[in-house]
């Protein structure tokens, strides 16, 4: 089972220069912290195998960008907000008791109850609203059923006043674009950037054995 949210106060700024580099220079003023999650040479062959972007080889830095943000989303780096972003690391407002102090993505698993998280990714996604899995044609009409798309009210959440639905990454490069990960905007149209203020999307795969039952508020 897998639950996909619909919202979570954290953004992550990501930039692409330097992220090449992380596996022989991890210190790199490019880089921020992206060496400490970017894909490894197997994870992105792994990630290849897996959901084979087109156009889109190994050695390519949205490759280390999507398979970091796909196998190590535990290892990201979160900072309280305070309107001074860092490079290839996050931001958080509140995430489950947490509202001061570093944190990394690992806080997004519950304890006892799952098993692994990541960022969300288009095969995902697509597969969320009953769309091919590599489609790109994405229209606004499903997003009312789904909730997929929109981060609600994550922009206020950072200051953003008129940001009430920000955009958000996709654990994917954008197919036709060198060096840009893919991110969902906030009609539910895909685009691709290399760097800038986004939200992101976590995915927490939950154990088997587990109940849910819902909770009134």
């Amino acid at each position: 089972m897998k639950l996909i949210s619909t919202g979570v106060p954290a953004n992550l700024q990501y930039n692409f220069s330097g992220i090449k580099d992380i596996e022989t220079d991890k210190t790199s003023s490019n880089s921020g912290t992206v060496g400490l999650w970017a894909g490894n040479a197997e994870q992105r062959q792994n990630y290849l195998e897996l959901f084979n972007p087109a156009y889109k080889v190994e050695s390519d830095y949205n490759i280390y960008a999507a398979a970091g943000l796909y196998y190590n989303f535990e290892l990201i780096k979160f900072t309280l907000y305070d309107y001074e972003s860092v490079d290839n690391e996050g931001e958080y407002k509140k995430i489950g008791n947490k509202t001061s102090g570093d944190i990394t993505g690992e806080e997004f698993i519950i304890e006892g109850e799952a098993e692994e998280v990541h960022n969300l990714t288009l095969k995902e996604l697509n597969q969320a609203r009953g769309e091919s899995e590599t489609s790109t044609d994405w229209v606004d009409d499903n997003d009312a059923a789904t909730g997929l798309f929109y981060l609600k009210g994550l922009g206020e959440e950072f200051g953003y006043a008129g940001s009430v639905y920000p955009n958000y990454w996709l654990a994917f490069p954008e197919s036709v674009f060198t060096l840009s990960l893919g991110y969902v905007y906030e009609t539910g149209t895909i685009q691709t950037s290399s760097y800038g203020w986004k939200g992101i999307r976590p995915v927490v795969s939950l154990k088997s054995n587990i109940q849910i039952k819902k909770i009134e508020r």
